[in-house]
Order: C-alpha cells, then structure tokens, then sequence
C-alpha cells in the first residue's frame, strides 16, 4: 500500500533550534513514511491446493529522533547528527519472522568536517547505521559505515568548479 491521502498521510516535524557557544544546534522529531517499502511474505494455498506466495509491498509508518550540531572553527566547521528511529521494519531471512518481517530501533549518525580556504573546499564525512535488535535484516548488515570525501575548487569568479568526490 503507497501512501496516497494528501492530508492524512503527510509527513509532519518539529525542530527546536538554538545557538549557544557559537554550537549551532537541535533537537527534531519527525513522523514520516519510510521511502522504502517493507516486503511482507505469506505462504497460502489457492483453492486448487497450489502453494503460492503472496508479497505485498507496505510503506511503513516510521518516528524519528534526533539532533544536529556544528560549529566554525577557523577555516573548519565540524557538523554532525544523530538519529534514533522506533520500530523500523525490515524484510528477514529469518524463516520463524511474522510475515517476513522483523522490527528493530535503528540508531544513526553523521559527522563531518568540512575545511575551506579561499577557493578550496575539503569536505570528509562519516556516516554510521546500527540495528540495535538481534533480528536477521535481509539484503544489509546490523551496522554499516559508509565514508565520503569531496575535494573541489571554484574558478573564474565562480563560472567554473572541478570536484572529485
């Protein structure tokens, strides 16, 4: 089922923002349909007592907490945020989960740093993902950490910029 009530299946958020210490910071919430849909599997018989098995794709009802920070220090900025989203399904290959599916919070999180001089821009990134239940997600691992750094440069009063990310 894809969301489609304009008014009733909206996402909605809160953000509380302040500046303390030259730390820019929040605090969220946010109540949304997850961009991906859950795979939930039932094994039934027809009336001619074939098996089949039945998917049905379900966009799932997700909360969401977290904050962000940064901070300017110099050239550099450091920034990061923090997510914690309750009961998030997921597709199993545990072959006992309800529907194919089993639940677990996830914790997430990102930090950066960025360093700029003049035209110069150096941005490093890390990005973890962490399952804290013991269930047996299908198609990812319980924790993943990604990685990205982008260097670039602006030429030309700005009309041209090269980056390698």
């Amino acid at each position: 089922m894809k969301p489609n009530r304009f008014i009733a299946d909206s996402d909605i958020g809160l953000k509380l923002n302040t500046f303390t210490k030259g730390w820019d910071l929040s605090l969220n919430y946010f109540y949304y349909f997850d961009d991906l849909p859950v795979f939930y599997s039932e094994l039934d018989v027809s009336e001619t007592n074939n098996p089949f098995l039945e998917i049905n794709p379900k966009f799932q009802r997700q909360h969401l907490i977290g904050g962000t920070f940064n901070k300017v220090f110099g050239s550099s900025t450091v920034r990061g945020e923090v997510a914690y989203i309750i009961d998030q399904n997921f597709s199993s290959t545990n072959s006992t989960a309800n529907l194919g599916i089993e639940t677990s919070n996830v914790f997430k999180s990102a930090i950066g740093m960025d360093y700029i001089k003049g035209e110069n821009i150096i941005s490093a990134q890390l990005f973890t993902d962490i399952i804290t239940d013991d269930i047996s997600p299908y198609n990812r691992d319980k924790f993943e950490t990604n990685t990205s750094l982008k260097i670039s440069r602006e030429m030309m009063n700005d009309n041209l910029s090269a980056e390698v990310l």
